[in-house]
């Protein structure tokens, strides 16, 4: 029902202190205009600290509403230039755990934090009054900027692989309420950082976090959530959040809920929440995928066909039980990471078959204070952004304060330990809590070692999560049965002869791993497999990477021995 009459906000905010106890910062919108004109905005290093911390000490500070939003206003455009800068460091790159990458993200997290308790302030204080037809507009400001700062915290944690922190979903779900009780949600203002130069509305933005919710953020590289955010903004209001009527299942969110999400097969019995209903904008993505008739965004943000098509299966397949997991036991397992050359994982596993291990040509990563450890991160504890250490000096002191190396030290091919938390016939969850994992990125492939050194098993990263200082790798598991095999192209001008791996018992039976750029469908192997000449036909590309694809074959000649022992068979040639 909508209500005009006074409300207060179930918001967590900062008591506030005299300004005569305020430490000496500018407290007036012509003393911050004067400072922000001194700060160097190229010297982004330097503005990582200054600005976040600017921005914690106003938001403890008593002094007017007017003055708090005009200083506010001020700071939007600095932040926004800073967030850019700061959320381009990590992005578009591989995972990356080192205490600096940590700090960068700890900071960029702090600014959009601050901002957000800046704008819930002035919202809280003025739903304790009533709204009239003369302010309608000044409560959709404060809605829409307090919405905007709520939803891009928990699109950085995305972005950062991290759960978004605790009460982000709670503020921004009863922050949505608020608005809708009040009409609020379908008025639409211009602003260019929320809306890219577009006129958008509450319900924009928080359509547009809960499409990001939904289509599995976890599973998606840094690149891809920025083409669905930026791409599909001004056709998010398409979502629409229906009353709890008429649905047998699908997605649904709460006022009260601290989280985004959630996928129920029996909705009739949930109560107290609201239905994402998103069929149309569903219809809207099939249309665009049958034709070339493509919105603006998509070219401008670089949304591929192959994304859409994700997104479209993402809001459109029927939630499937998952299959029976079996727990862990927290079992170490060895990792190989970052391979791209067969031959060097081939040599690796004849070096543990000869007890030669030491000789690997894979080398193991050493563990020597590098646990993840993020909860330690805080103003008085930064290492690489301080009011007086750079980071040019910063590395200098590194070995000194124990700082974990930078990511270019780390060996690309690489093999570790993890811990195995749970697993099924397609798939595991395995976790490490210390900074090793920095460099894997969605797609990478990893080969775990089992319980016989004989027997390893082949995964890719489908997803990755940050949570309680420890880093969980979802694995879908192409192969349970990899073993080394010699292959011969036939019909080249130059002979071209390489070990490749064959996986065993997938999903479409039989399968070779071969180097991407040098097979197609249809090319002519001839195949040594434990002695045995085999012919074979390259079929369909079941999946691949930028390095291998996986291609299923079909074989002609002479029958494997049904004698041959499942030992012998999964000994590497």
């Amino acid at each position: 029902m909508v209500t005009d009459k006074p409300e207060v906000l179930a918001y967590q905010l900062p008591e506030l202190i005299s300004p005569r106890k305020a430490a000496d910062i500018p407290l007036t919108p012509i003393k911050l205009e004067k400072w922000l004109a001194s700060l160097p905005l190229l010297n982004i290093n330097q503005l990582s600290y200054s600005i976040p911390k600017y921005i914690q000490q106003l938001n403890q500070i008593n002094i007017s509403d007017k003055d708090r939003f005009a200083m506010l206003e001020q700071l939007r455009p600095v932040v926004a230039h800073l967030y850019m800068s700061l959320t381009k460091r990590f992005t578009r790159r591989n995972l990356d755990l080192s205490r600096e990458s940590q700090e960068i993200q700890w900071l960029a997290h702090q600014m959009i934090y601050e901002m957000a308790v800046g704008y819930q302030r002035l919202l809280s204080n003025m739903a304790q009054k009533k709204i009239g037809l003369m302010n309608r507009n000044q409560y959709t400001v404060l809605a829409q900027r307090t919405m905007y700062y709520l939803s891009e915290q928990i699109r950085l944690s995305y972005m950062l692989c991290c759960v978004p922190p605790k009460n982000a979903w709670f503020e921004l779900n009863c922050t949505y309420a608020y608005a809708l009780n009040h009409n609020l949600t379908t008025s639409k203002l211009k602003d260019d950082l929320a809306y890219f130069e577009e006129k958008g509305s509450v319900d924009t933005l928080y359509n547009r976090i809960l499409l990001l919710s939904v289509v599995a953020p976890y599973s998606l590289r840094g690149a891809e959530l920025e083409q669905i955010y930026y791409g599909l903004t001004s056709w998010s209001e398409l979502i629409q959040l229906q009353k709890n009527d008429g649905f047998s299942d699908g997605y649904a969110i709460g006022v009260d809920d601290d989280y985004g999400p959630v996928y129920y097969p029996r909705l009739e019995n949930i109560a107290n929440k609201r239905v994402i209903d998103s069929s149309k904008l569903l219809r809207q993505l099939k249309r665009w995928q049958n034709s070339d008739d493509r919105p603006e965004s998509f070219d401008q943000k670089g949304m591929s066909d192959k994304l859409l098509e994700q997104v479209i299966l993402a809001l459109g397949a029927e939630k499937v039980d998952s299959e029976e997991q079996y727990e862990g036991d927290n079992e170490p397992v060895e990792v190989v990471m970052g391979l791209q050359d067969i031959d060097l994982f081939l040599e690796h596993i004849d070096a543990i078959m000869n007890d030669d291990v030491i000789n690997s040509p894979i080398p193991k990563v050493k563990i020597a204070e590098s646990e993840l450890d993020t909860g330690s991160i805080d103003w008085d504890t930064l290492q690489f952004y301080t009011p007086t250490i750079q980071p040019t000096s910063a590395r200098e002191v590194s070995v000194k304060k124990h700082v974990q190396q930078q990511e270019a030290d780390v060996p690309t091919v690489r093999r570790h330990k993890f811990t195995v938390e749970n697993e099924s016939k397609m798939g595991a969850c395995i976790s490490c809590n210390d900074l090793h994992g920095s460099g894997l990125f969605i797609g990478e492939m990893m080969f775990i070692r089992g319980y016989d050194p004989q027997i390893w098993t082949l995964g890719i990263v489908r997803w990755m999560r940050i949570s309680s200082n420890k880093l969980y790798v979802g694995l879908y598991l192409l192969s349970a049965q990899v073993d080394g095999v010699l292959v011969n192209k036939e019909g080249t001008t130059v002979e071209l002869t390489m070990n490749a791996l064959w996986m065993a018992d997938s999903d479409d039976g039989d399968t070779l791993l071969l180097p991407r750029a040098e097979f197609r469908t249809g090319n002519q192997l001839q195949l040594t497999h434990h002695g045995e000449e085999i012919f074979a036909i390259l079929g369909k590309e079941v999946w691949h990477s930028e390095g291998f694809a996986q291609f299923s074959f079909s074989t002609q000649g002479v029958e494997k021995d049904s004698s041959e022992s499942f030992e012998e068979y999964l000994t590497p040639a």
